[in-house]
């Protein structure tokens, strides 16, 4: 089989393969975790035999870790988790041993642009809520935190600006052919996120982004 290509200074690594786990580096301080954190078992694992001394884990979760049971209903780091995403499992063990899970919202940035979702037939409800970030902020925010720990916590990764895809398509030029149907949509707060940067710090802005 043709093997893929690697940078100079990765290593192989594969959560199902535990043969692959010695290739972490045992004196490593700090680990961004950017898979989904599961099966919870492998996870608890691989955890006590290679990461139980870290002083830094950050888990890269995603902000559907929310149950969601009212229209537009807002959530926070204190929302109820849906503990039925196997993924969540894992999240919430890690963090009970101290990682810090960053749940993001929807990424945007080059190549990867919700406007072009709309053009493409990818959005079929107009009327759902949609939560943004831009690759620049999650990278900015990754690095404030192996800076500054923030050990035991979930943290919303989202610019605090929910949007339509209705009123997406209006700032494009894009007009839906079909009615919205009744989807439950959620607004992701990131009041937390806002404390924890530096205070000066200003999210990307979808818009913006367009120009």
């Amino acid at each position: 089989t043709k093997r893929k290509k690697t940078h100079p200074g990765s290593i192989v690594f594969d959560l199902t393969s535990s043969t692959s786990w010695k290739n972490i580096p045992a004196t490593t301080e700090t680990i961004v975790w950017t898979f989904p954190a599961k099966p919870l078992e492998l996870v608890k694992k691989f955890y006590e035999e290679k990461l139980s001394q870290t002083k830094n884990l950050i888990i890269l979760g995603s902000t559907s870790c929310y149950k969601v049971k009212r229209q537009k209903q807002k959530v926070n780091e204190e929302s109820e988790l849906d503990l039925n995403i196997l993924r969540v499992q894992g999240e919430e063990y890690l963090r009970s041993q101290g990682a810090t899970v960053l749940s993001l919202a929807g990424i945007y940035g080059p190549n990867r642009c919700p406007k072009s979702w709309l053009y493409k037939s990818l959005i079929k409800n107009p009327d759902k809520y949609v939560n943004l970030i831009h690759v620049n902020d999650i990278v900015f925010s990754i690095n404030h935190f192996i800076k500054n720990p923030q050990n035991g916590e979930r943290i919303n990764l989202a610019d605090g600006s929910p949007k339509s895809w209705r009123e997406i398509g209006e700032q494009c030029d894009f007009h839906f052919r079909m009615p919205g149907e009744r989807e439950l949509s959620k607004l992701v707060e990131n009041d937390k996120l806002r404390r924890l940067l530096p205070k000066n710090y200003k999210f990307k802005d979808l818009y913006d982004s367009w120009a």
